[in-house]
């Protein structure tokens, strides 16, 4: 019976190890995240707005990048799969965008009008 008991005690033990150790790997995947977003850097027009259902319903939007010049520099696909401060259902097909590679910070023109967002992420506290 004590066996039994002991058994029981270092499975709860090793259980505690691996839940907190799950813990502070996402934490770290949570770094991950806002690195890659603060390092982002892109300036274009929305071309397209959709849903990819085939990449675990992913929010994208495709750009035709400028980097503020007159003519495009090629087709971007942005992700905003971990942002949730509400940026995607605000942005529509034609607004221009630029995002430096300082901050979170989205600028947004649309109709002569200039927004900046600051974007949030799922796992900032």
């Amino acid at each position: 019976m004590i066996r039994y008991k002991w058994y029981h005690a270092l499975l709860g033990v090793i259980g505690v190890i691996i839940f907190y150790a799950l813990i502070l790997n996402d934490r770290s995947d949570c770094e991950t995240i806002q690195n890659r977003y603060t390092l982002e850097k892109y300036s274009g027009t929305i071309i397209e707005k959709f849903i990819d259902k085939n990449q675990h319903n992913y929010h994208k939007i495709i750009i035709d990048e400028n980097i503020g010049l007159e003519k495009s520099i090629g087709i971007r696909t942005l992700t905003f799969d971990f942002e949730i401060s509400g940026v995607y259902d605000y942005l529509k097909i034609g607004d221009s965008i630029t995002k430096t590679n300082i901050n979170h910070n989205l600028k947004i023109k649309r109709n002569n009008k200039d927004t900046i967002w600051n974007m949030k992420f799922y796992c900032v506290d």
